[in-house]
């Protein structure tokens, strides 16, 4: 009769680990079920990606990130294009927590090489680069953090970066017509965050811009993108594509910039449009041109006198009145300057 009496109590006991285990077998059920769907969607990117002319292989895959993750990871990764470009880095590792399936994290180490159709060749070193993707109700919105960036073309030209930091968010009906297949043109909205660049040529003096922050829309963007980017600046064209600065600030060696405007492609393929300036310093600003022989000293002395001029009346928080960088008729003026001539983007 005791050990009868004595069972209750003993059910109090396993009952905890019996749900313990019960929860345990349906988030390892839910994790397969995710982790399968997960490599399903990969094989449908990659299908698609192909379709549109990007081949990726790996030299090696694998899938993983159990109990919290879903994880994907390619080795030696290659992607060849239809036009002929190239290009290949060591890892891409993709994951997302397994309670939001909906938020990636891309991480890719390099070095990143980047072959052109003609065999010229890029290498870019960097640290890590660290890529977000949201997809919302609300839209899509995804981010890229590369430090340490070192790039380096077919020439003697090495391009470094400390820091950049780039985000571009989708709206929510551009997505929704994605989703369906029904978009023509979507409007993202893009923040660039810079530090530290430096163009270091042969014989010459290095470019250096200390900081860049900018915020844009580029209006009419065609989707999906086509092969190359005369295709696309011709889609963009036909569309009526604008890129809208909204706000740019930036440092150059003690010179202070402010700009915003816009900037199209008509149907002839020639850019139309006017980014309004402000400096910090003009006479510095000219004297840093001629520095790096862009301009004569004799000219950075009378464009010095011309543009302070010009830009006297309006100055504001310690910068100078506006000056118009302006695309015309296949020209670009900067000022009353006539700085160069062009022929069609397409």
């Amino acid at each position: 009769m005791m050990a009868i009496a004595s069972r209750p109590g003993h059910w109090r006991l396993v009952a905890p680990l019996a749900v313990v285990v019960a929860l345990a077998l349906l988030w390892s059920g839910y994790w397969l079920w995710g982790s399968a769907k997960a490599h399903g969607e990969v094989v449908r990117v990659q299908a698609d990606l192909a379709r549109q002319g990007l081949d990726i292989a790996c030299a090696s895959k694998s899938h993983g990130g159990f109990p919290f993750r879903f994880s994907y990871t390619c080795r030696g990764i290659e992607a060849a294009g239809s036009t002929g470009w190239r290009a290949s880095a060591e890892t891409l590792d993709v994951l997302a927590q397994s309670w939001d399936p909906g938020h990636l994290i891309v991480r890719l180490t390099g070095p990143l090489r980047i072959v052109a159709p003609a065999g010229e060749t890029w290498t870019v070193t960097h640290k890590p680069a660290i890529a977000s993707l949201k997809l919302r109700r609300a839209g899509a919105q995804g981010s890229l953090l590369a430090e340490q960036v070192m790039a380096q073309g077919p020439g003697s030209d090495i391009l470094t970066v400390k820091r950049l930091n780039l985000h571009v968010r989708l709206p929510e009906a551009d997505l929704a017509q994605i989703a369906v297949g029904a978009a023509q043109t979507v409007a993202p909205d893009m923040v660039v965050v810079a530090t530290g660049l430096d163009l270091t040529r042969p014989q010459r003096r290095a470019l250096r811009l200390d900081s860049l922050e900018a915020e844009a829309t580029l209006t009419a963007l065609p989707v999906p993108f086509a092969p190359t980017l005369e295709e696309n600046l011709r889609a963009i064209g036909a569309a009526g594509g604008t890129l809208r600065l909204d706000r740019l600030v930036a440092t150059a060696e003690s010179v202070d910039v402010d700009a915003s405007g816009s900037v199209g492609i008509g149907a002839d393929g020639l850019p139309e449009g006017r980014i309004t300036m402000r400096f910090s310093d003009i006479k510095l600003l000219f004297a840093r041109l001629a520095e790096r022989d862009l301009i004569t000293r004799k000219a950075a002395d009378g464009a010095t006198v011309v543009v302070g001029l010009l830009t006297a009346a309006g100055t504001s928080q310690g910068l100078s009145g506006p000056v118009d960088l302006r695309f015309k008729d296949g020209a670009i003026f900067w000022g009353p300057f006539r700085i160069a001539d062009h022929g069609p983007l397409f």
